[in-house]
């Protein structure tokens, strides 16, 4: 009964994944070898009101910077119930109109992760669930170029996984500002072509989170 349980439509499904990335410099001018890791969890989630509680309970459970949650069916003005324990909502957005799903940020007290605010815009007029963190601090950056402080956590729909990119903010807001807006209905569609144009004119993910 509680948050690791898949079973249906109307059961939460998650990843959570410490990731330890190793990898040599794409330009290939020094081998050099660097080493990172977090902890994030992405949660797909039915009716997130009536699991505050189970929600509270793993993440104190757990070590995890940012706990991203997408189609939660939450109203804005009761974002403030989940300043749980050791953890604050960091950005909530739900959508303008009646179509259906939002996200919600939750980020460790005292983290070095913020939410990029550009994001929410992009995401709700073009009815895309993403969540776009950047990195404060050095030391919590994948990456090799100081410039590239972002993480893009991107679910893959349907497949039980998701990505980690290696990506600037303006690189991935000028990708979906020049997608088309689209309708609830094709929200599958949408993840599907971003994630092509990510891989195909930005950069390969730096790992595949599997469920």
């Amino acid at each position: 009964d509680g948050l690791n349980i898949k079973k249906s439509s109307e059961a939460l499904i998650f990843w959570e994944k410490t990731v330890n990335v190793g990898y040599e410099d794409r330009n290939f001018q020094e081998a050099t070898q660097k080493e990172e890791s977090f902890t994030l969890l992405n949660l797909n989630v039915q009716s997130i009101t009536n699991k505050r509680d189970l929600l509270s309970e793993f993440l104190l459970q757990e070590i995890v910077a940012i706990a991203c949650i997408t189609e939660h069916w939450l109203a804005a003005g009761n974002t403030n119930t989940f300043n749980l324990r050791g953890y604050e909502v960091a950005r909530c957005y739900t959508r303008t109109n009646s179509t259906h799903a939002g996200v919600m940020i939750l980020t460790a007290v005292g983290t070095t992760f913020e939410p990029v605010d550009m994001i929410e815009k992009l995401s709700v007029d073009r009815h895309i669930e993403m969540c776009l963190a950047k990195s404060l601090a050095p030391e919590n950056a994948i990456n090799l170029d100081e410039s590239k402080r972002i993480f893009n956590d991107v679910p893959v729909v349907g497949s039980g996984a998701m990505m980690l990119f290696e990506v600037t903010e303006e690189e991935i807001i000028a990708e979906v500002s020049r997608m088309k807006p689209r309708t609830s209905r094709d929200i599958y569609g949408f993840s599907v072509i971003l994630l092509k144009r990510i891989i195909t004119t930005i950069v390969p993910p730096l790992c595949v989170l599997v469920n």
